[in-house]
């Protein structure tokens, strides 16, 4: 069942098909940069541009997109094997797909990897991996949405929510921008694997990746609500937030957090 909308401004709804897939046809010329919004209920919005009408059909791919990260436990040369920390209920990554590591490690999965607790992979190579690197593990090419503040999130996981109001009058801030930046206290690392730059935090000798650059930095909805999600296994107890918008004073706060718990923080921003 279809969970999403895609749309340009002037411009005929799109074929919707199987697996996600849609598409728009019989767009005016000139080519020019069209700007398409990608939205779904409990889902945040975003927009992506792509120069339409083009002379042959466009696939509208990104890196980092539909992907898996993990950091590297144990790493058997003679099976080409690596582990790392379980993941429950892990969809279908087919054989083949592309592997990416840092310091320019590249390889492809050696079997497919699903199931409903996965603590490792084979992988048609080794050569050039490192224990405690970060792995990409491509699933597909598609595009993704991340969950909003309205979205039904599962038990294993944390939920932080922050509301971004006016200080004035309380009314929200849709537009504004939360940025967590300290987690336990320590600033979360960016590490680029491949071209893709990934917030990286450290508990004690730990590494665990949160994702890209969204999973630690969100724009404030029509309703002024920002949303974080985070692995219940990952053992955070305090988070700081940035939170910025135009016309306003841009503040930190700190609060607590209980792993696998729900949180939500109002932030209130006082005109500049």
């Amino acid at each position: 069942m279809r969970r999403f909308e895609a749309s340009i401004a002037d411009a005929e709804p799109p074929l919707y098909k199987v697996d996600g897939y849609f598409v728009f046809s019989d767009l005016a010329p000139p080519a020019v940069p069209r700007q398409i919004r990608l939205s779904g209920e409990g889902y945040r919005a975003r927009t992506v541009s792509q120069v339409l009408p083009a002379v042959a059909p466009v696939e509208l791919t990104f890196d980092g997109e539909d992907e898996v990260y993990v950091v590297v436990k144990t790493i058997n040369v003679a099976t080409n094997a690596v582990t790392f920390d379980p993941i429950p209920f892990l969809p279908t990554i087919p054989l083949g797909a592309p592997v990416i590591g840092e310091a320019g490690f590249s390889t492809t999965l050696a079997a497919v990897l699903e199931g409903d607790t996965v603590a490792g992979a084979t992988l048609a190579s080794v050569t050039g991996v490192a224990a405690n690197a970060v792995l990409r593990l491509g699933r597909s090419r598609h595009l993704v949405l991340r969950p909003g503040a309205g979205y039904a999130f599962p038990a294993d996981r944390t939920v932080i929510a922050i509301a971004v109001l006016a200080a004035a009058d309380g009314a929200p801030l849709p537009g504004a921008i939360t940025t967590i930046d300290r987690i336990n206290g320590m600033a979360p690392a960016s590490v680029t694997v491949g071209t893709l730059p990934l917030t990286v935090a450290t508990f004690g000798t730990q590494r665990s990746v949160l994702g890209p650059v969204d999973a630690v930095t969100a724009t404030a909805d029509a309703r002024g609500w920002c949303v974080f999600y985070f692995p219940a296994s990952l053992p955070i107890t305090q988070l700081r937030v940035s939170v910025s918008n135009t016309g306003h004073v841009t503040q930190t706060q700190t609060f607590a957090v209980a792993a696998g718990a729900r949180a939500s923080q109002i932030v209130s921003l006082v005109a500049a």
